[in-house]
């Protein structure tokens, strides 16, 4: 029996890594310099992205920018260039990497997407308003 289990598990597994598109090696992250020119909240919002980004495995370089924020289809950083695409701030970012197949949270049950969607919610207005 553990056996079929396994077997099932590992054809799951095999349909989803099949399901993903492959990352490109060349994405990149554009942000404004941290030092000189970087909003706290714009800060957080980069780092948000760049653990996401590393959460997945998924590769990217940092591309800081004086005009970051002109520069993004949003004028909102961060934003990422893939390939054609270019993706500001961390929804839709989030959004995109889960068209393509990527994301954190495809294993869990939809009341705990719900609640964790919830709480993400509720810690950007709180803190966002705390700044």
């Amino acid at each position: 029996m553990s056996s079929d289990h396994q077997t099932s598990t590992n054809s799951s597994f095999d349909l989803d890594s099949a399901a993903r598109e492959i990352w490109p090696d060349d994405v990149k992250l554009y942000q404004p310099y941290e030092v000189e020119q970087i909003l706290l909240p714009d800060n957080a919002h980069c780092l948000a992205v760049q653990a996401y980004l590393k959460m997945l495995g998924l590769k990217y370089t940092v591309d800081f920018r004086k005009n970051a924020e002109y520069m993004s289809p949003s004028n909102r950083v961060p934003f990422i260039k893939v390939g054609q695409f270019l993706v500001a701030e961390l929804d839709p970012i989030v959004k995109f990497t889960q068209n393509k197949g990527w994301s954190l949270s495809s294993e869990l049950e939809e009341s705990a997407k719900s609640d964790m969607r919830a709480y993400m919610s509720l810690v950007t207005t709180v803190l966002g308003n705390a700044e």
